[in-house]
């Protein structure tokens, strides 16, 4: 079938209908196409999942359990699963494949997911995809190669060959900071004509690229524009942005989701009120002059705070100092997601475990 065929006669779906689409069991629509789930399930606000570590720095099934429940209370559209919240280059194959499967199991079919498989070799993406095999992701995604500079042509070939062998819908992840790959808009256009090319998620954190890319196929209903920006929830529902995928719902899913339905009904004396709380929230993510070792030890950190997990960052990432942590306890109370007298909680030193 081709991608044209793929969604005739299919409403699109708007924000206001997909931001508590966690409501519904998406096994529902899982007898269809597989491209067609995709679309009628990557859509609304999707929490970028962590990799929960105990003190021995092993998986945390537990955490993983308490995680899923905590985004899906709070009103997640899905999980997104291996991306950069979850520290995936940082970690041993056999911890990914066991967070990727106690999420499947702590999810229960509760939320529609989405795996990265990315890696630098696409042998290595290519048995990161035949380890889900026995699970029932809508798709999957992965970032340029991050090592080697690659110019445009080898690019397009390495994302082709991903989508060539992926049994599910595949995403192309724009990351242009942590890949040192741009992709421009006539790449993304040629890129999308595959057949299993189904969306991109930009994460460039630019919005004029962004918009871009909206116009570029806003007529197109078999390819999605995911944005990968916090900020993002803002402005894209007034724009035309279905589906988000970003960190701050991980910390306070009710919080984004009223956010983004205020902004996407014109309601500016809710969507002033609710972005202050967003821009206190986000400042968790700012350690270390927002370096990437700060944005992992400040999840880590409102995550333990939370009580959600121990708060341990993957190696070699350091955990905040006592400093640190009072700065995200602070964040967090300025956001109203805990109250100024709860207890902070004990964040384990990774140098003592």
């Amino acid at each position: 079938m081709g991608k044209r065929a793929l969604h005739a006669g299919t409403a699109p779906l708007t924000i206001n209908g997909v931001i508590n689409c966690a409501l519904r069991n998406y096994r529902d629509v899982t007898m269809v196409g597989p491209s067609t789930r995709f679309f009628e399930m990557c859509a609304g606000i999707w929490p970028a999942m962590p990799t929960p570590l105990d003190a021995q720095s092993n998986l945390d099934v537990d955490a993983c359990k308490r995680l899923v429940v905590h985004v899906a209370d709070g009103g997640a559209s899905g999980l997104w699963l291996m991306g950069t919240g979850a520290g995936f280059a940082s970690l041993a194959t056999r911890t990914r494949a066991a967070a990727i499967d106690a999420y499947f199991l702590a999810n229960a079919g509760r939320l529609p997911v989405i795996v990265g498989v990315s890696d630098n070799s696409l042998d290595v993406i290519r048995e990161n995809l035949s380890a889900l095999h026995s699970y029932e992701p809508i798709g999957v995604f992965a970032t340029a190669p991050y090592y080697f500079r690659y110019d445009e042509e080898d690019v397009v070939r390495f994302f082709r060959q991903i989508a060539d062998a992926s049994p599910f819908p595949f995403v192309i992840y724009h990351n242009e900071t942590n890949t040192k790959t741009s992709l421009t808009i006539p790449v993304v256009r040629e890129l999308s004509q595959h057949d299993n090319i189904v969306g991109i998620k930009d994460s460039t954190c630019d919005l004029g690229y962004h918009l871009q890319l909206l116009a570029e196929f806003a007529d197109r209903e078999d390819f999605r524009v995911i944005s990968g920006d916090d900020y993002g929830v803002i402005c894209g529902p007034a724009v035309g942005t279905k589906t988000f995928v970003a960190a701050a719902p991980l910390i306070a899913p009710d919080l984004v989701g009223a956010l983004a339905r205020a902004v996407a009904v014109g309601d500016v004396a809710t969507s002033r009120r609710l972005q202050r709380l967003h821009s206190h929230l986000l400042q968790i993510y700012s350690l270390r002059s927002g370096s990437d070792s700060g944005f992992l030890a400040g999840q880590a950190t409102a995550l333990a705070l939370l009580g959600l997990t121990a708060g341990v960052t993957p190696e070699p990432c350091r955990p905040a100092s006592a400093e640190e942590t009072e700065f995200v306890r602070s964040a967090l109370v300025s956001a109203g997601v805990v109250q100024p007298e709860q207890r902070q909680q004990s964040i384990p030193d990774n140098k003592e475990i």
